[in-house]
């Protein structure tokens, strides 16, 4: 399973650049210009996965997202890893001690 979401990146009245990924339901991050908030898109999702990963929470599957606006943001290769060994753990009900 790959854990790349789409991110939501929609300029905003002062020439910012808003994220949000739609498949977590909260987290927010902007940057001035594209290039700044893909690079903040990153950090937000590496830290919304952590984030549910402390929470026991399960990670939900990426949604394909073809349409305007949307942007495929990958993780980290160390938030990736540490998010496919718990996805993993989950699936195969798997706890910490086995």
């Amino acid at each position: 399973m790959k854990f790349n979401y789409p991110a939501l990146i929609t300029p905003i009245e002062d020439g910012r650049f808003l994220v949000v990924f739609p498949d977590f339901k909260w987290g927010v991050t902007d940057g001035s210009n594209m290039d700044e908030a893909l690079t903040q898109a990153v950090d937000l999702l590496d830290t919304i996965i952590l984030h549910t990963i402390s929470e026991k929470k399960a990670l939900p599957a990426p949604q394909e997202k073809n349409t305007v606006g949307f942007h495929m943001i990958a993780p980290t290769p160390l938030v990736s890893a540490q998010a496919m060994i718990y996805w993993t753990m989950r699936v195969n009900n798997i706890n910490n001690t086995e």
